[in-house]
């Protein structure tokens, strides 16, 4: 029977560990578990006081913080220096230790662009078949592109890269005044729709 055991486990850049608590075996009297961080490497320590022998189950649970930034993707979770003892101190030959892994999801983003035109200005006279209507746009993770409209009709195909702009024909427009806006769009399907601007 095992009634010690002793391993690393090494964290990943990014990914810390909490107080490690004893696991269902380990609760009952005479079991012991203690743990040491050093770098990234955590040293975990399990035994049974007067060599009671430790029975198979859950062992212990270890929480994990992702810190902020941490790329989304699979981090690998190497366990080694497995050592196990049996009840007179001497070691026992372990076989090969399973490594773990964790799988880190990048968070939903629900925060939407601002986008708002800078040309041409507020209560313009434009004419022509090429007048540049132009805007500026940012999120907190990245524009995928930007959508001008006249009267809320599409002016060309969205601009997928800053500068954001496009040519507007007013050959088809009607004499009067003509509403200019702005949709930027991020990667997540967010969107944001510009103040109007008001032209002739």
């Amino acid at each position: 029977s095992v009634a010690g055991l002793q391993f690393n486990l090494t964290l990943p850049a990014g990914i810390s560990a909490g107080a490690v608590t004893a696991g269902p075996i380990l609760t009952a009297a005479g079991k012991s578990i203690s743990s040491n961080l050093s770098g990234n490497t955590l040293t975990v320590i399990v035994f049974g006081l007067n060599q009671t022998a430790i029975g198979g189950g859950a062992l212990a649970t270890i929480p994990l913080t992702i810190a902020a930034g941490t790329a989304a993707g699979t981090l690998s979770l190497p366990i080694s220096a497995v050592v196990f003892s049996d009840p007179a101190g001497l070691p026992i030959t372990a076989g090969a230790s399973t490594n773990g892994t964790l799988t880190v999801t990048a968070p939903a983003d629900t925060t939407a662009p601002t986008v708002s035109i800078t040309a041409p200005g507020a209560g313009a006279v434009i004419s022509g078949s090429a007048v540049a209507v132009s805007a500026t746009a940012s999120d907190n993770i990245g524009v995928a592109g930007v959508q001008f409209k006249s009267d809320g009709v599409n002016i060309g195909a969205e601009d997928a890269s800053s500068p954001y702009s496009a040519m507007l024909n007013t050959s088809g427009l009607s004499n009067g005044v003509h509403s200019l806006t702005a949709v930027a769009r991020d990667a997540a399907g967010n969107t944001a729709t510009s103040a109007a601007l008001s032209v002739t």
